[in-house]
């Protein structure tokens, strides 16, 4: 990338409205710095290209609403999606909270006590007394509960996580 202090903030996951806006999901859990963001990298096959920041705005955390200069309709807009978006880490801000968070794992890799790879974290759903994985598990969407007393190692170098799920859950 132009710079080595560029990380992976989050992923474009669908537009918003008709004039080329796009909605940016943070994969990780802090804030941006919204007024200094000039410009991204999103990754297009496989490079890292250089986009400038015409609009920038927090929807509800998570979600961020975006649009690129040069990106001012929907069908230009609807290209971007799904790519990954890196910014400079001088604009991450104001980690959200010094406990555990779920949507950090986004993108990890999903294990069972007995070792069996369930498959990607794809997403987070963050219900009060029932947060939950998205997990590509078999060529389909498979929602997982997830709390701190299920997790049994967390291989950040690897990017697996192991939980105690049990027993039929997945092929409910």
């Amino acid at each position: 990338m132009a710079s080595e202090n560029n990380i992976l903030f989050g992923k474009l996951t669908r537009t918003h409205g008709y004039q080329g806006q796009l909605i940016l999901r943070a994969s990780i859990d802090a804030g941006l710095d919204k007024d200094k963001v000039e410009s991204v990298f999103l990754m297009i096959d496989g490079i890292p290209v250089p986009f400038f920041v015409e609009e920038l705005s927090e929807k509800n955390f998570p979600l961020f609403i975006i649009r690129f200069e040069g990106i001012d309709k929907e069908d230009l807009a609807l290209k971007l999606v799904g790519t990954e978006v890196y910014i400079s880490e001088s604009h991450i801000i104001n980690e959200r909270s010094d406990e555990l968070s779920f949507r950090n794992f986004l993108g990890f890799i999903l294990e069972d006590q007995d070792k069996h790879i369930i498959g990607e974290i794809t997403d987070f759903l963050d219900i009060p007394g029932n947060s939950l994985f998205a997990v590509k598990h078999e060529g389909k969407e498979v929602w997982i509960p997830v709390n701190p007393g299920l997790i049994l190692g967390i291989e950040t170098e690897n990017k697996i996580i192991k939980l105690e799920i049990r027993e039929g859950l997945i092929n409910i």
